[in-house]
């Protein structure tokens, strides 16, 4: 939700701003709204994988989520929550630019062929 909801918002303002934009609204507003949901999610993305390397270890009884975010919080501060932030921003920006800009630019080019 908050992906597709920042990346139709980015669209319609590089769109309005520039409708010559076509496809290359796309391609930036994907990039913008990956980036930034990448970038919001992280704590979430890190505690989900502190979680699976409970899990994986065996540990009797795998600690709740939010315990293991505040865990997390307590012993190595609110940085540790933004563990590799930068890295899975730009993979999910390159991606989602990737797939949208892509998604879009085949749509035109059928509706193009369209007699």
């Amino acid at each position: 939700a908050l992906y597709w909801t920042g990346f139709e918002g980015c669209k319609k303002i590089a769109l309005e701003a520039n409708p010559s934009l076509g496809v290359t609204a796309s391609f930036m507003s994907g990039a913008l709204a990956g980036g930034a949901s990448a970038f919001v999610t992280t704590p979430f993305d890190v505690v989900k994988t502190r979680h699976q390397v409970h899990f994986a270890a065996g540990t009797e009884p795998p600690p709740t989520l939010t315990n293991l975010m505040s865990d997390i919080y307590r012993k190595e501060g609110g940085a540790a929550l933004m563990t590799g932030w930068s890295a899975r921003t730009i993979k999910a920006a390159a991606a989602c630019s990737i797939m949208i800009g892509t998604y879009d630019f085949v749509k035109a080019l059928i509706h193009s062929m369209r007699p």
